[in-house]
């Protein structure tokens, strides 16, 4: 499972992300088309639906997975091949071959969660999804940078081949995707429990359990918040700030090496505290980056706007971590386990829901807002001058941004109302924390050098005050 997980984040490094926003917007795409294209992998779970009849009928997750994904995942190779074919919308034929691949996905999804919920101990899930995590982020991380420098010598020394070279990114990550399936038919299944119930009640059943019911509210409003403006980040580096594509894989590379470091603590915060209580600390933590963003261009770029952004990568890469890990686990946590396909499955389809409606919203309006500014200004009036400050100001995709963050804020208060056994509250692991980062500080000053570091803040200022106090006697 963890070769798998490598594998999937490599395929998902070369064909998703910026490069696949970037590879449409060399087919033509327009905002309203880069939305849709990142609501089909979340509209298309609710196919997830399908992989509950599919487990009923062949009491066999494994089987399920390996063929859905290795139908799947050949779509990978026809879109590599879309620029080589005289195709009179190729955008549409993207579109269309990744609405078929990830409806395959999504019935893989299904059951893949399922089989991971009776695979892995509940005192382990937090450990090992960790674990898994963090190696798929950290090759994730170092594949985008190669590729990115890669892209920008070939748009450098062959501008016209340029999506030629995407192809080859969709050709690769398809390949590698055939070694992931092939690693998961490799991997072993317990005999899924099969429920009697028919599937219109099963459906019904985890809206009647309150814990379950309360972790879907949270879950679906966050999803929109967080879909609603992820998918416009790389436009906005692409056409707002006019950055290359290496840059914006710089940025991201940042955030994911912020997800990797984090997600250590993450797990094993998890396993020994409570899921609930990581999302009560990383989606907050989420929302200030995501609050930030607006703060990049104000109203233009200026000097801060690179160090501002790679600070908002820092935040959301760490936040993201402990939101994606808990996120995930915590409904197989609280999920019945001889009806955990029912329960994960309707979790996910509502997801898909709120996810995918999000940048459908937030593509039909980009076009909108792409006009429209809002300014808040300060003035300050005297006898000699007239003072003016622009305190804010949030134009075109900047609306997304502060949209999502009342969202997000939303979804914080129904987290509230989350039950989890063993559940703690926030500012326990806050506590725990802040001793964790002591005992790194204190083993870091045992070093010679690392302690004369963190001794010279106080040097400095010892240095000043004594500079101040000869500077009053002499006059």
């Amino acid at each position: 499972m963890l070769r798998d997980g490598i594998a999937a984040q490599t395929m998902i490094t070369l064909t998703g992300g910026a490069f696949l926003v970037a590879y449409a917007l060399q087919l033509g795409a327009t905002h309203t088309q880069i939305g849709l294209l990142a609501a089909i992998p979340t509209l298309a779970n609710v196919f997830q639906l399908v992989s509950i009849r599919l487990i009923e009928r062949w009491r066999n997750r494994r089987r399920v997975v390996v063929l859905s994904l290795l139908v799947g995942r050949t779509g990978l190779l026809v879109i590599a091949l879309i620029p080589f074919l005289s195709l009179r919308a190729p955008i549409y034929w993207l579109i269309a071959v990744t609405l078929l691949m990830q409806s395959l996905a999504a019935i893989a999804t299904g059951c893949w969660s399922s089989w991971m919920r009776d695979l892995v101990p509940t005192n382990q899930l937090g450990t090992f999804f960790s674990r898994r995590l963090r190696w798929s982020q950290l090759v994730g991380a170092v594949l985008s940078l190669v590729v990115a420098f890669a892209l920008d010598y070939s748009r450098q020394y062959y501008p016209n081949q340029e999506v030629y070279a995407y192809a080859l990114l969709f050709l690769l990550g398809g390949s590698v995707g055939y070694v992931g399936v092939l690693l998961l038919a490799k991997t072993p299944e317990p005999r899924p429990a099969v429920s009697a119930v028919r599937l219109g009640a099963m459906l019904r059943l985890p809206f009647y359990y309150p814990p379950f019911r309360n972790l879907i509210w949270y879950s679906g409003l966050w999803n929109f918040a967080t879909n609603l403006a992820a998918p416009f980040f790389t436009v906005y580096l692409l056409q707002r700030l006019g950055y290359p594509v290496s840059t914006v894989v710089i940025l991201t590379v940042i955030s994911q090496l912020a997800t990797v470091l984090s997600l250590r603590w993450w797990g094993t915060y998890a396993d020994r505290y409570s899921y609930k209580a990581i999302l009560g600390i990383c989606s907050p933590l989420y929302l200030v980056g995501l609050a930030a963003w607006p703060f990049t261009t104000l109203p233009d770029a200026h000097a801060l706007t690179f160090p501002l952004l790679v600070v908002i990568h820092l935040v959301m890469g760490v936040a993201a971590g402990g939101t994606s890990l808990a996120a995930s686990s915590i409904g197989l946590k609280i999920a019945p386990q001889e009806q955990s396909v029912v329960y994960l499955s309707t979790i996910s389809v509502t997801n898909a829901l709120t996810a995918g409606v999000a940048p459908l919203i937030g593509g039909v309006l980009a076009d909108v807002f792409v006009s429209r500014e809002f300014s808040l200004l300060l003035s300050w009036r005297d006898e000699t001058q007239n003072i003016v400050f622009e305190a804010m100001n949030i134009q075109q995709l900047d609306f997304f941004f502060v949209t999502a963050c009342l969202v997000g804020l939303l979804a914080l208060y129904r987290l509230g109302f989350v039950q989890e056994v063993g559940e703690v509250k926030e500012v326990v692991l806050l506590q725990e924390i802040r001793w964790e980062i002591q005992r790194e500080m204190k083993h870091l000053s045992s070093v010679v050098g690392a302690r004369s570091i963190i001794k010279l803040p106080s040097a400095l200022f010892q240095s000043a005050r004594e500079y101040v106090k000869e500077r009053d006697r002499k006059g």
